[in-house]
């Protein structure tokens, strides 16, 4: 996942790749996502069609990945980072950072990170991950 913030911290983006294997033939998928607005997906770089309703991003490739086939899936998401008061009114359930003074936080384990990305996200669907972030100097 490749999180980039504002130079004010009041929003980001993030892109996040997942690879995987086809247990079976996959005309459309899901992944776990809220809080955030998709910007684009694309499944083994083609753009693929999706709908965002709730925790759900449900991903359709232009073409079904076949059963035993690896393949790649990203998503580019931004959202807004609400300040303390903000945050406190859409509740915990809503929120994937908090915004104050000069810094962000989250707290979103073991089963809250597709509040800020697109993933799998069940603490039993444990995979490496590589995180990169950019932010504001200071």
């Amino acid at each position: 996942m490749a999180l980039r913030y504002a130079e004010d911290l009041k929003s980001y983006t993030a892109t996040t790749t997942l690879r995987g294997r086809a247990t079976h033939s996959l005309s459309r998928f899901n992944l776990d996502l809220t809080g955030t607005s998709v910007r684009s997906v694309t499944v083994d770089g083609h753009k693929a069609a999706w709908e965002h309703a709730g925790e759900e991003l449900r991903v359709t490739p232009r073409e079904a990945v076949p059963g035993g086939r690896e393949f790649s899936v990203k998503v580019t998401v931004n959202a807004e980072v609400p300040g303390p008061e903000e945050a406190a009114k859409l509740g915990t359930a809503a929120v994937g950072m908090v915004r104050a003074g000069g810094f962000v936080q989250t707290v979103n384990q073991p089963s809250g990170a597709h509040r800020i990305a697109a993933l799998a996200d069940h603490p039993v669907q444990k995979a490496p991950a590589t995180l990169t972030i950019a932010a504001p100097r200071g």
